[in-house]
């Protein structure tokens, strides 16, 4: 039984050991980036006037130890009706904030951002959203009937073309969920949007269970 009992522990013991291979993953880097996250939003009940502007750069996938927050550069908002530009002072931790910001609805306005030598420049609208007229969870509008969904509801407008974004983030998560649609099958109609979560051991994300709190937010876009 003894001779039985080692060769089974060697048997197996190759079998662990094979399991040990280093696979090196080549990550393709095409030298740093600008990133910049610039996004203007007017919530209601507010003034609209304090904005924020992220400005980083790309780095390698396995860098972890490298800062890529972008300072020393000059970032403007420009009313395109009456040439108003708004400066965004950088906080030298990546952010450029302003407090001075006039959000006008439909209003056109022009972001500029100059980071060593290059001009980055980018035009959009501020548009204006629907209301949420209605919160709900339930079970049987998603994906599996076993697993709670949010379901937001809004009354699209007639003869429009709209695009919506809705921002979801439950309160225990690090990072939100995005999710954009369009009236384009809707249009006039009530619209409803559901927000599904699905245990995920990767990312640490749990189904939404009775207790949990989310955060929505619906903004009107462009296409």
């Amino acid at each position: 039984m003894k001779n039985i009992f080692i060769n089974i522990f060697l048997i197996l013991s190759g079998l662990l050991l094979s399991c040990t291979d280093v696979i090196d993953v080549e990550v393709p880097y095409e030298g740093p980036r600008l990133i910049v996250e610039a996004s203007l939003d007017w919530q209601k009940e507010t003034f609209g006037n304090v904005q924020t502007i992220r400005l980083s750069e790309l780095k390698p996938y396995f860098d972890s130890t490298t800062p890529n927050i972008v300072t020393g550069a000059s970032v403007t908002v420009t009313n395109n009706s009456n040439n108003r530009v708004v400066e965004f002072i950088d906080q030298n931790n990546g952010d450029y904030t302003t407090a001075e910001f006039a959000p006008v609805i439909g209003q056109s306005y022009t972001l500029e951002v100059i980071s060593k030598g290059e001009i980055y420049v980018a035009e959009e609208t501020l548009t204006t959203v629907v209301p949420i007229k209605k919160v709900d969870q339930s079970t049987e509008n998603g994906f599996d009937s076993n697993v709670i969904e949010v379901n937001i509801y809004f009354d699209d407008p007639v003869h429009e073309e709209n695009y919506y974004l809705t921002i979801f983030q439950e309160r225990k998560d690090l990072l939100p969920t995005l999710l954009d649609v369009s009236d384009e099958f809707t249009n006039g109609n009530e619209m409803r949007i559901f927000y599904e979560k699905f245990n995920n051991e990767n990312t640490n994300e749990k189904e939404l269970q009775p207790g949990d709190i989310v955060d929505i937010k619906l903004y009107g876009i462009s296409k």
